[in-house]
């Protein structure tokens, strides 16, 4: 789907100035939740996704419905991908409930409340450890990058294997106009400006120093007083 840009703007008034002009994106919807349950599907191919760091799998199902997965490490192009609710083993890209999986399982996209879609370890190259199975329908999942324990609805879902690490939003494009294609509008000088747009604007020699919203810059003193504030107290 498209994603409109605000560049700046509230109700076409400038409120963030030297922004506008990037390069149009299209938002891909992630199926947290897993809408497509016991139908298996393969993976047609790998996106970058402009919006997210992390790489995203494109899924073709059976019943022909397309879906964006995040990928995982070890899934490759023609693998097949399964949302299921029986017990799971060493399938990395399957999902299903934690009390399917067995102790020890590397997970990712979990969920915190059943059926609300997943929260947890969603993040390019991390992954989550379940140290065990408590009673009264609890597990208990050790988070990676915190170190911290969480005690989960066994009926939560997740998925098996570590999501796939990609070096791709690590490299830029240095040329010309790279940062207008980003959205970075050149800065213009106050003093180049007309005096409608800036204080500083028009024939005024520069004039007062002061910002836009009419606070004083270049030299005024800010600091305080001590003595003004100091309250003597008499014993």
């Amino acid at each position: 789907m498209g994603k409109k840009r605000i560049d700046g703007r509230n109700y076409d008034m400038v409120t963030v100035y030297h922004r506008g002009g990037a390069v149009k994106k299209k938002f891909r919807i992630i199926d947290y939740l897993r809408y497509v349950w016991n139908v298996p599907g393969i993976v047609l191919r790998r996106e970058y996704d402009p919006n997210r760091k992390i790489i995203l799998n494109l899924v073709i199902y059976a019943n022909g419905i397309l879906s964006f997965l995040p990928a995982i490490l070890g899934v490759y192009i023609g693998s097949k991908v399964l949302s299921t609710s029986f017990f799971l083993k060493n399938k990395n890209g399957y999902s299903t409930y934690l009390f399917n999986l067995s102790t020890g399982s590397l997970i990712n996209n979990i969920e915190l409340l059943k059926n609300r879609g997943s929260v947890y370890v969603r993040s390019m190259g991390s992954f989550a450890k379940i140290i065990s199975k408590q009673y009264k329908g609890s597990v208990l999942v050790k988070l990676r990058k915190t170190r911290k324990l969480i005690k989960l609805n066994s009926f939560s879902i997740a998925t098996l294997g570590v999501l796939y690490k990609s070096k791709i939003h690590k490299y830029s494009l240095n040329k010309a106009s790279f940062t207008i294609r980003l959205g970075w509008r050149p800065n213009t000088r106050g003093y180049a400006k007309n005096p409608v747009d800036h204080p500083h604007g028009g024939r005024t020699k520069k004039g007062i120093q002061v910002s836009l919203w009419g606070k004083h810059t270049k030299g005024k003193k800010t600091k305080k007083n001590k003595s003004f504030y100091e309250v003597e107290v008499k014993g």
